[in-house]
């Protein structure tokens, strides 16, 4: 029982400190249409004390303390973000109110790149926590090369609930413009 007590009481903690995280995407896009993608994941300090006093309150004299912004869970991203992508390395970041992790991916085709828009909290898999965001489809690029010699990059958002729009036209593909 006081496991579930545990779990319902940090879920409900993690879905109020939703607010407290930040998660910043940046990418680096070549010529060839591969490029590299930069996650900097941030949670502010008290947050995370606040996570750390509530594993010891409800786990005991033998509570293990929550790890936030492993190395093991960016590299589990990577099977989320498409084929070719892969980890390049992870590193702290620490500022002054707030701590967390940057991480570098690769990927050799842009156009199978898959960003998730929201991600689930720093150390929401453990100890028996499990909080996620709420999933949508991932964010996708389109990339060509154009007559011109320019390329074109095309960011996909996925549709939204309640983003349709009744008898909207089917635009041609942004590649297919003239150049």
């Amino acid at each position: 029982m006081n496991r579930i007590a545990a779990t319902a009481v940090c879920s409900t903690l993690l879905a109020l400190l939703s607010g407290c995280f930040t998660d910043s995407s940046t990418i680096k896009h070549n010529p060839d249409g591969s490029g590299t993608l930069v996650v900097v994941t941030t949670m502010k300090a008290k947050a995370i004390q606040q996570m750390k006093e509530m594993a010891k309150a409800f786990g005991g004299e033998n509570a293990k303390e929550p790890e936030f912004f492993t190395e093991k869970e960016a590299r589990e991203k990577v099977a989320k973000m498409g084929e070719g992508v892969q980890f390049v390395s992870c590193e702290p970041v620490k500022g002054k109110d707030a701590e967390g992790q940057k991480v570098t991916y690769s990927f050799k085709d842009i156009t199978k790149l898959k960003i998730n828009e929201v991600s689930d909290p720093p150390g929401s898999g453990q100890g028996g926590l499990k909080a996620e965001a709420k999933k949508s489809d991932p964010i996708t690029f389109k990339f060509a090369k154009l007559a011109n010699g320019n390329s074109l990059l095309t960011i996909v958002n996925p549709k939204m609930e309640g983003d349709a729009t009744p008898g909207e036209d089917k635009k041609k593909d942004p590649a297919e413009a003239p150049g």
